[in-house]
């Protein structure tokens, strides 16, 4: 994979991941597709004992080089391979949390990576929901707990944003009731967030966040008393909070 850097001999890797833009030429776009597409000819059992083993490298390589992204997106939108590399990213990530209150590339990265495996439960839904349902609660309650210590708290709460917009929406009934048990502690951890000083911008996360639980409305009832405040704040925020309701 190293080799592949022959294509970014002209690009500023600080510029690239600062912009987050990606150029590539055709050549190097037609070499990452059959890169990619060598693995996904692999058996299963193969796939999972390379990337089980290699999970590290892979991401440290697309830290250094953005473009090779397109190899865990390609893995992630085949549905052979997308619950496979899917377990074993996410559970990469998950060690790696602590990291993202701290180091601000390293924290981009992390969320976007993270992004890519809510977005493969939209993609294959019966195979990835019961991929991310046994990590739901660590991401959720490790979010907040890290939040609460690190320099930058504000990165968690992307996390638990792109979370809750990936899963929202209403068809994944599987996670719906993963995330249940987890709803009061959230609330009330997001509603004491929310009435406390903070800038502008954090506030409306928070109460966002507390808008859009990704639960069935009917289980929100018995929580409605801890809504009142975000509801009043989105009516008095900005058009996204209000398009929130």
């Amino acid at each position: 994979m190293e080799a592949l850097d022959i294509y970014t001999i002209n690009v500023n890797p600080s510029q690239q991941r600062t912009s987050g833009l990606i150029s590539r030429s055709k050549e190097e776009k037609e070499v990452l597709e059959h890169f990619s597409g060598i693995f996904l000819m692999m058996h299963s059992q193969n796939f999972q004992e390379i990337f089980s083993t290699t999970i590290n490298f892979l991401v440290e390589r697309i830290y250094k080089n953005q473009s090779l992204q397109v190899i865990a997106n390609s893995f992630l939108a085949n549905p052979t391979t997308s619950p496979l590399f899917a377990t074993v990213l996410v559970e990469y990530l998950l060690d790696k949390m602590e990291d993202m209150g701290s180091n601000l590339d390293r924290s981009n990265l992390y969320l976007r990576l993270f992004k890519l495996v809510f977005g493969s439960v939209s993609l294959f839904p019966v195979e990835n929901e019961q991929m991310l349902r046994p990590h739901l609660h660590k991401i959720v309650t490790r979010s907040m707990e890290l939040a609460l210590i690190s320099d930058e708290p504000y990165n968690y709460f992307l996390l638990l944003r792109a979370l809750f917009r990936s899963i929202g929406g209403g068809s994944h009934d599987l996670l719906y009731q993963e995330f249940l048990p987890l709803l009061p502690n959230l609330l009330e951890g997001l509603n004491r967030l929310q009435s406390g000083f903070h800038k502008q911008h954090m506030r409306d996360l928070f109460v966002e966040l507390c808008l859009t639980v990704p639960v069935r409305l009917s289980s929100l009832l018995p929580y409605l008393p801890m809504l009142m405040d975000p509801l009043v704040s989105a009516l008095n925020g900005s058009p996204t909070l209000i398009s929130q309701i």
